[in-house]
């Protein structure tokens, strides 16, 4: 790009923003149609050209704009905010559907596999119609379960897992300026590298073809302001909800007062609808402005159904969710330092067992130290002859991995259950490296409840 280029697109930068401020969307309009010509591949400016000729009414000219903007974000590997502006066109153009029917995927998968090669990859060749399986899952959910009834192979039973890089706070922000939330409706938060390892992004990149349409097609878009709120506690979980742009505060229980994480682009919320006949269990409130998809538990199930192999992409993404509540609300990990918690995160092991079987068994040396996430345990302590039943936030087999003598605990899946396994030497290293870490576990007994 020549300098004088360089120049003229600061000219009409500052043109368009002039008009903006002053509502003129005529002026912005044409501001915009130059910005396209001189910056053919930028995406903001083919969306913020629709947006100002929606609200003049010029609907047509809105439809082609925002069928140009689902392109270049799809080339450049948004994936989300593709999706959610070919839902924007099919509001004002419904007959539109074959826009979003084409989002092309291949942009963001390429950015996926590169950023995580060790995550869920589903291959072309892996998608097909497993009709056991599938067979399976239903008998399971007619008997109460959901989406994570499904087991798949024993290969897959552990997922590369990572810490969300999200934010704990509890002061509250000013409220955002017109101005400043209408910049973060057409301008990318994070580049498409930085979205393509957050658990938004392999829900729809590594979608075989006809799920990706299926959940294009069915989720919702969430449009909220500052202060609303999208989950209260009790509501029924039903949907599971992605950040387009925006912000959101999850208020999860155990957090101290006023603490909250907080949710940016490319993150979910709402997991708790992969489970069965669950509750929301903490508020969710918007910070700043949201765009969201809202994809409905029910589209879920019976995409799992067809495309069993979904089911990894959804068991890791709550994991992933989990895992993150825990770090950041347990007494166990809470105040350590970031760096820590997330050696802890890369540490941990994603297992799923089936009702029946043993996690530990008496007079045998603990492989590592467990951490349930749902379901719920059978233990007995062969030491005092106590039995008992326990549930999500549950640790043991710390006391063997630190003295390295046998387990005195039979502990055996009531549930099928979804859990964390630090390995043994996995965690000596981290506890060679912070001595808080080892002192916290060290004044554990066999079993400790270090949900909150």
């Amino acid at each position: 790009m020549s300098k004088r280029e360089e120049k003229r697109i600061r000219e009409l930068a500052a043109k368009l923003d002039k008009a903006v401020r002053k509502g003129n969307a005529t002026r912005a309009v044409e501001a915009l149609e130059e910005l396209e010509e001189l910056e053919p591949k930028v995406a903001r400016w083919p969306h913020k050209r629709a947006d100002m000729l929606k609200k003049l009414g010029r609907n047509d000219e809105a439809v082609l704009a925002y069928e140009r903007a689902v392109g270049i974000y799809a080339d450049c590997g948004f994936l989300a905010r593709a999706i959610a502006m070919a839902k924007v066109l099919t509001e004002l153009a419904p007959e539109r559907i074959d826009v979003l029917e084409r989002v092309d995927p291949k942009a963001a998968r390429a950015l996926h596999r590169k950023s995580r090669p060790n995550s869920i990859q589903l291959d072309d060749g892996a998608v097909r119609d497993l009709a056991d399986q599938a067979e399976r899952l239903e008998r399971d959910q007619a008997a109460g379960g959901g989406v994570l009834r499904f087991s798949p192979p024993a290969r897959e039973s552990t997922i590369d897992l990572e810490l969300s890089d999200v934010e704990l706070g509890s002061a509250p922000p000013p409220a955002p300026s017109e101005q400043a939330a209408d910049d973060a409706a057409t301008a990318p938060a994070m580049s498409a590298e930085a979205l393509s390892a957050l658990p938004l992004f392999p829900l729809f990149a590594e979608a075989p073809p006809q799920a990706l349409q299926t959940l294009a097609r069915e989720a919702d878009l969430v449009r909220l302001q500052h202060g609303d709120y999208v989950l209260k506690i009790g509501d029924p979980a039903d949907a599971l909800y992605g950040i387009v742009y925006g912000a959101v505060r999850v208020y999860p229980p155990g957090a101290a007062a006023g603490e909250f994480v907080r949710l940016g682009e490319g993150e979910v919320f709402g997991e708790s609808c992969l489970l069965s006949r669950e509750q929301r269990k903490a508020d969710v409130r918007v910070e700043g402005e949201l765009l969201a998809l809202r994809i409905p538990k029910e589209t879920l199930n019976r995409l799992v159904r067809v495309h069993p192999v979904l089911a990894n992409l959804l068991l890791e993404m709550m994991a992933r969710r989990l895992l993150t509540n825990l770090l950041h609300t347990s007494r166990l990990f809470l105040n350590l330092d970031l760096e820590v918690r997330r050696q802890l995160a890369r540490a941990f092991e994603v297992r799923r067992a089936p009702v029946g079987m043993v996690l530990s068994e008496p007079g045998a040396v603990a492989d590592g130290i467990y951490i349930t996430l749902t379901g719920r345990l059978d233990i007995e302590r062969t030491d005092t002859g106590q039995q008992g039943v326990a549930g999500a936030g549950v640790m043991f087999g710390q006391a063997s991995v630190l003295s390295g003598a046998p387990s005195t605990l039979r502990v055996a899946a009531k549930e099928n259950l979804l859990l964390l396994r630090l390995p043994g030497d996995a965690f000596s290293q981290i506890a060679f490296d912070s001595s808080e870490v080892l002192s916290r576990v060290a004044a554990l007994g066999p079993i400790a409840n270090i949900a909150a």
